[in-house]
């Protein structure tokens, strides 16, 4: 089997200390000589902070289709993007910073 993806981030100073975040990703694998998929353990999963699609909101490895049972079955296309607004902290010496964000993706 193999496996590519590719990831990207982006930053850009606005006005008043403010900064544009924007990210991407996408990942894709596939058997090889004859086999049309990966391995089950070598899927894709998205949600939460997980490697390939991180979507801020859900649970880790929760997006994508589903079994019987409702668990994450994974796939062999994962995608995720995301915008974030970084304000300048408020009350600090810059330790921590507070965003704005939204997030999309999925597992296929």
């Amino acid at each position: 089997y193999y496996k590519a993806g590719y990831q990207g981030h982006y930053y850009k100073p606005l006005f008043y200390n403010l900064i544009m975040s924007l990210r991407g990703s996408a990942w894709y694998g596939n058997g090889l000589f004859g086999t049309d998929a990966l391995p089950f353990f070598e899927n894709f999963y998205g949600g939460g902070n997980s490697d390939q699609a991180m979507v801020r909101g859900y649970d880790s490895y929760s997006l994508g289709p589903k079994d019987f049972n409702n668990d994450a079955l994974g796939g062999n296309t994962a995608f995720a993007t995301g915008a974030d607004l970084i304000l300048p902290p408020p009350f600090s010496t810059g330790s921590f910073r507070t965003s704005l964000f939204i997030d999309a993706g999925n597992v296929y």
